[in-house]
Order: C-alpha cells, then sequence, then structure tokens
C-alpha cells in the first residue's frame, strides 16, 4: 500500500516497474476510473485504466515525466484480454489469511448459498444474465488504457497488459493522449471516466395532506482518490432561537446520567442542521425545523466552527411555547446516487428518521392524508435519532490488514508524548479513556479487513460499496434511554471472475451472505456461524435481541419455518404472509427494483414478538444483502448509558464500546513489535514496556475509536 515501499524494492527502471504491476496486480473488468492507485495497491486488482494510473504513480515518483495513452481495442484482442482476465486468479492481499473462526463462517456461508441457490436458479435466466455479462466484460475490455514516458525526448509505451516490457502494447488504433503527474494524476481526464457518489440529507413535510420533500445538504464524491472516504452526519441545533453571546450551551447527552434528564433534553429540541464532514471540512449550509422548513443557520448555532470538535455537542433550545404549525416534519433521508461509466444512475435512500412509515406514505401517493400528530414517543424516537450520528464508509477495495497496522504504528508515534504521559498514571480515568482509543481502531474499516479475507477469493468491487455505522438514543422497554448502534450494508455489490455465469452468480450471492454475517462486527459483536448456529454471545445474561437475517433465518430452521422465494409483489407467497402494511410496502420496494427475496414463509418469534427478514438478490448480478424488516440491511447492539462514553479529546472524538477483541490484540501487539524492531523508543524501554502493560491490560475492555 505505500508507493515509495515498490520503489525501494524494485529499483526506478520504468520497465521493471511495469513488470512489478504486471504479476503482483490483475487485470478485472469494469468501465472508468474506480479504485485509483491507492486502490489498487490496497485490493491488488483493477481495471487497465486504474492499473495504469498505479504505474504512472511509479515511473513519474522515480523521476520520469509520464502521459496516460488510450486507444480502442480491437473484437479479437478484447475477446482475448476477457477470457486471459476471466482465468488469472486473484491475488491475496497483504496480510490477509482467513482464521479458524472465518473457515467455521464459511462452511455454513456456503451451506446456505446452495440452499438460496436451489430456490433462485429455477426464477432466473443464468443465460440471459451471461450474455450481458459477457457484453460488458467485451465493452469494458475494448476501451484500453496504459502509459508513455519520455526517455530523452521519446515517449516508450509501458503496458502491463501485454508482456510487460518497453515500447511493446495492446491495439493497433492510433491513441489519445492526457498528461498526468504525480500530484494530479486524473486531472485532465474526462469527467465521464470518473465513479461518483452523492450524498444529500432530504427532509419531508406534510402541506395540506400531501407529502412534499426538500433537500438541505448535498456533497459529490469522486471515489479514486482513496480507496475508503469517511462521511459522517451529525446534527447540530438551531431552532432560529436568538441567543446572547456565549450562552449556545453545548450540552452532551451521554453526560446527563439521569433517564429522565435525556428524555427532557429530547423533548426540548425543535430545530436542527444537519452537517456533512467530510476529511475534517464540514457543510450544513441549512436548519430545519420541527415543521419541516428550512432556514438559514441563526442565533447561537450560526457558525460552523469546529465540525470536529462539535460532533456530539447538540445545543439544546429554551423550549418556549410555539405556535401550532402548519407544516409537520415527517421524515428524513440520506439519499444515495451512484453514477457508474455507460450506466443508468443507481439511488439508494436511508432513513434518519420516520414518523409515518411506508404505508402511510403509500396512501399519500393516491390522495389526501391526515395531518400528522407527534405524540412524545415519537418526538423522543426523531430527536433521538437526530442527537446521534452515522458514519457512512464509501469503499472502492478492501482494506488489508497490514494497512491497520502501519496506520495504527503511525498513530501511536504521533501520539507518544501523549501515550507516555497517560501510561504513567492509568489509574486516572480520563487516561484510561485514551489509552482505550489508541488501542481501538474503526469498525467499518475492521469490517473491510474481515470483507477481503476469503478461502476462495473470486469477488472483487466493481463500483463503490457504502457501509454504515450509526448512533441513536433510543427509550428502551424498561424506560431508560440507551445508544443504540446500527450498522447497514447500504450498497454491498461484487463482481466475481470466472467464465461461468452461474459460478459468477454463486460467488456474488455466497460473499453477500458473507458480508450480513460478518456485519455484526460494524457494531461491535463478534461474527458467527448461520444458519443453524446461534451469535457467539447467546449464552451472555442479557443478550440482545436477534437484529440480523442470519439470526432470523437461524431462529425459522429451529421452528421449522420453511425458506421461501418471493419474484414479484403479486406472489401468492407474499399474500398469504402476514405481515404489517410497512413491511410489505419494503418487500415490494425491494422486488421493484429488480431483486428476488428469500424470506421465511411466515414471520419469525423472538421473544415476545415476531420478526422478519429476508435475503436481497439482485437478479441479474446475484449481489446479495440480508434485510430486516426495518428497512435495515442491520445489525443492531444496545448499550446502556453507563457501557457508552462518549468524551472530547485530542483533535478527535472517542466513543467506546465493544471491539472484536481478537483482532485488536493482534494489530497492537504487531504494532509493539514493529516499534521495537524500527528502534523507536518513545522515551526509554521503559516507557515501552508500561505502554505495553497498560495496553494489554485495557484490550479487553469496550472500545471504538471514530477519527472525525
Amino acid at each position: 500500500f505505500d508507493f515509495n515501499a515498490i520503489i525501494e524494492s524494485v529499483g526506478r527502471n520504468p520497465a521493471k516497474l511495469t513488470m512489478w504491476v504486471k504479476e503482483n496486480t490483475r487485470l478485472v473488468l469494469y468501465s472508468g476510473l474506480l479504485k485509483g492507485p491507492q486502490g489498487v495497491l490496497m485490493d491488488r486488482v483493477g481495471n487497465d485504466l486504474d492499473r495504469a494510473l498505479l504505474l504512472a504513480q511509479l515511473v513519474n515518483s522515480s523521476g520520469y515525466e509520464c502521459r496516460l495513452a488510450r486507444a480502442k481495442l480491437a473484437d479479437n484482442e478484447a475477446a482475448a484480454l476477457v477470457a486471459s482476465a476471466a482465468l488469472t486468479p486473484l491475488p491475496e492481499t497483504a496480510g490477509g489469511k482467513p482464521s479458524v473462526a472465518y473457515l467455521a463462517m464459511d462452511a455454513e456461508v456456503t451451506k446456505q448459498t446452495k440452499a438460496l441457490m436451489a430456490l433462485v436458479t429455477p426464477a432466473i435466466n443464468l443465460t440471459k444474465i451471461g450474455q450481458s455479462l459477457e457484453a460488458a466484460r467485451l465493452a469494458d475490455a475494448k476501451d484500453h488504457w496504459w502509459i508513455q514516458y519520455n526517455l530523452r525526448g521519446k515517449w516508450i509505451d509501458l503496458d502491463p497488459d501485454s508482456d510487460g516490457k518497453s515500447s511493446s502494447r495492446l491495439g493497433q488504433e492510433k491513441p489519445t493522449f492526457f498528461v498526468c503527474a504525480t500530484n494530479d494524476l486524473a486531472g485532465k481526464l474526462p469527467a465521464e471516466l470518473f465513479y461518483v457518489v452523492t450524498l444529500k440529507v432530504v427532509i419531508e413535510r406534510w402541506k395540506d395532506g400531501k407529502l412534499e420533500e426538500e433537500p438541505a445538504v448535498e456533497w459529490a464524491i469522486k471515489t479514486w482518490d482513496h480507496p475508503a472516504v469517511h462521511v459522517y452526519l451529525y446534527h447540530r441545533l438551531d431552532d432560529k432561537q436568538s441567543r446572547a453571546g456565549g450562552s449556545a450551551l453545548v450540552e452532551n447527552l451521554s453526560d446527563l446520567k439521569e433517564p429522565a434528564a435525556i428524555k427532557t433534553a429530547l423533548l426540548k429540541q425543535h430545530g436542527w442542521r444537519p452537517l456533512l464532514v467530510v476529511n475534517e471540512r464540514a457543510r450544513g449550509p441549512k436548519c430545519f425545523d420541527e415543521t419541516g422548513t428550512l432556514f438559514a443557520p441563526e442565533g447561537g448555532a450560526a457558525q460552523v466552527g469546529s465540525a470536529v470538535r462539535s460532533t456530539f455537542g447538540n445545543a439544546l433550545n429554551s423550549g418556549a411555547t410555539r405556535p401550532t404549525a402548519q407544516t409537520v416534519l415527517t421524515a428524513e433521508w440520506m439519499d444515495i446516487s451512484l453514477t457508474r461509466p455507460g450506466r443508468a444512475p443507481e439511488r439508494i435512500r436511508r432513513e434518519v428518521f420516520d414518523s409515518i412509515g411506508p404505508a402511510v406514505r403509500a396512501s399519500a401517493a393516491k390522495g389526501p392524508i391526515p395531518k400528522p400528530v407527534y405524540a412524545e414517543s415519537r418526538q423522543i424516537d426523531r430527536a433521538g435519532a437526530l442527537s446521534g450520528w452515522t458514519d457512512h464508509q464509501i469503499a472502492t477495495s478492501s482494506v488489508p490488514f497490514d494497512y491497520l497496522v502501519h496506520r495504527n504504528i503511525r498513530t501511536i508515534l504521533d501520539r507518544r508524548q501523549a501515550l507516555l504521559k497517560a501510561a504513567s498514571d492509568p489509574g486516572n480515568r480520563d487516561n484510561r479513556k485514551f489509552l482505550l482509543a489508541m488501542a481501538s481502531e474503526d469498525d467499518l474499516n475492521l469490517y473491510n479487513v474481515f470483507r477481503a479475507v476469503q478461502p476462495d477469493r473470486v469477488t472483487f468491487l466493481d463500483k463503490p460499496n457504502l457501509s454504515s455505522c450509526s448512533m441513536r438514543w433510543q427509550a428502551g422497554a424498561d424506560g431508560p434511554c440507551r445508544a443504540v448502534y446500527v450498522s447497514d450494508l447500504a450498497v454491498n455489490s461484487v463482481a466475481a471472475t470466472g467464465s461461468s455465469p452461474s459460478d459468477a452468480f454463486a460467488a456474488c450471492v455466497h460473499r453477500g451472505v458473507a458480508d450480513t454475517c460478518l456485519e455484526g462486527l460494524i457494531v461491535g459483536k463478534n461474527p458467527y456461524g448461520m444458519p443453524t448456529t446461534r451469535p457467539a454471545d447467546a449464552g451472555a445474561k442479557n443478550p440482545p435481541p436477534p437484529g440480523s437475517t442470519p439470526e432470523i433465518f437461524s431462529l425459522a430452521a429451529a421452528q421449522g419455518i420453511q425458506p421461501v422465494l418471493v419474484t414479484r409483489a403479486s406472489d401468492p407467497a407474499l399474500a398469504a404472509m402476514q405481515l404489517s402494511e410497512d413491511v410489505r410496502q419494503r418487500i415490494v420496494a425491494d422486488l421493484a427494483a429488480g431483486n428476488v427475496l428469500v424470506l421465511p414463509a411466515k414471520a419469525v418469534a423472538v421473544s415476545a414478538e415476531q420478526r422478519i427478514g429476508w435475503w436481497r438478490i439482485h437478479a441479474a448480478s446475484g449481489s446479495t444483502v440480508g434485510v430486516m424488516d426495518n428497512g435495515r440491511c442491520a445489525d443492531t447492539a444496545e448499550y446502556a448509558m453507563e457501557d457508552t462514553v462518549i468524551t472530547e479529546g485530542m483533535e478527535d472524538t472517542v466513543i467506546f464500546r465493544r471491539p472484536p477483541e481478537g483482532i485488536q490484540a493482534q494489530i497492537n501487539r504487531r504494532s509493539l513489535v514493529e516499534l521495537e524492531k524500527a528502534g523507536v523508543r518513545p522515551t526509554s524501554e521503559k516507557g515501552l514496556k508500561i505502554i505495553t502493560q497498560i495496553i494489554d491490560s485495557i484490550l479487553g475492555m469496550p472500545g471504538l475509536r471514530v477519527p472525525l
């Protein structure tokens, strides 16, 4: 994952660097510029444009002038390239060895995949899918890219898809050239080549019996320049109330120890300012209130200020009596638009909060609906969602384990003085929190590390994927408010190598089932096998209720409920199910998007309620994810207030909860070993020993670091 390390190892000879790219990365086919040089190094796969950019980065960094070259291949050349790419195995990523636990889970996933394929295969046209896939691969292969470098005034071809030697390239057509330099590799490329993810915060309001939508904030992100971009959504309070200077007090809900105080604070919220944060830059030009009216920021929250330091600081308003609203805020969503070269845009909507539900919304499309009434429980649910946060990770490649080790070492080195100071007094509560933060990792990145590890690596990301982790405050059945963490695989799509459409489809189904099982990592749970085994913490004193599709299918099997395939909204199997209208509308929406669904024949008994989840399988590609009846591709975990600590410190905000303990121990022990190998000792051998002992002592404690 480090360009300089490759140059130090291979040397600065352009031909040798070309051979390194040819031998250490693999060609996979998709259109446009998706991963970029860093993503190819992370994943060790890419199309010819992404791999050409990696080669340009290496050759440019070695002191040579470069330019990108583009030409159209003949049909026979493109067909040969497609055949070669299909048969070439994908390389392992650095440190990507499956554990015993992973292999056990993978065996269960394989069983579930076979069961799903047995149900799905009769309902899909694999021949048609294969023809479409072959046509797309051929079109992508025809658009060929490589680089040239300037050697004493002569431009020399470097093409990793040829034999890798200088002056050797595929294609006979006269090329088109694009200037590129290390500090601006893709600056001259046509805009239509980029993959763009556009995130838009949209609010919905009721007005005169109808529902209206309006965007509050928007951000478009090109994916190529980093393999994993984090986009944070949170809300600051702003209710149009002017405040005297310094009177806009910021109060963290986690600091309120009494449930009644948290409830009161939530009920006092009437206006919010949504903020998107990308790389410590915040964007939030508008606020909205409980009427669903958008307005410019005013009062004490007029300035964005430091988005990093105020992420969890929701200012509470005065709670003054307000006039009767003529419009009503009903929902907020994150609308996600994925633009791919040569494809129609793909749109996904993820709920932040929804006070009326899909069934009422479907009724509003047919005629006027009554004015929604906000009971106290709805107000708490709305304010609890808006008082939390969502970390969206846009990923174009998997994250290798060694990269996390490297980043953890870098963090330790950058904070070594603060770390030693905290280690000198580990009994101090704040010091322990800081040390724990240093020993923790980002759950979304941990998820992507496990995602990259598979016994037979045949799948890869051919478009941006989007996973998220959210925190919200929610009143539990016993009264106290709790911090609830939700994971969500909003876009979970992979492509597969291999020439057989059936094998490629099954590989995508297998990858999706495995991803859904691993999804528990995002909210701090340990992964577990399925569909017959229960969660690893099922024997705990107060295990969390099932909140994922694998658990639902596990319970369905135990209760003798058979799975059924649903391919259309009018399917008799769906009509026979006793489902709420909200759940039915979610199922209908998934079917309308080109998916087939596998779900239990009836709802499953979970404690004192009935729940259902389903496998959503895209009929044209096999991309699969588990979906729950609440609409989330999700697993959840609840933590009482005393188990969740939110604190502001250094340059980032830290939330502590359970990490996957095994990988945490491995990351940090390896980090310290690497530090010793490098001869880097923050102050002394005694100091390093203290750090080792303290980190060892806290590895088992709850913890998650969210780097804002």
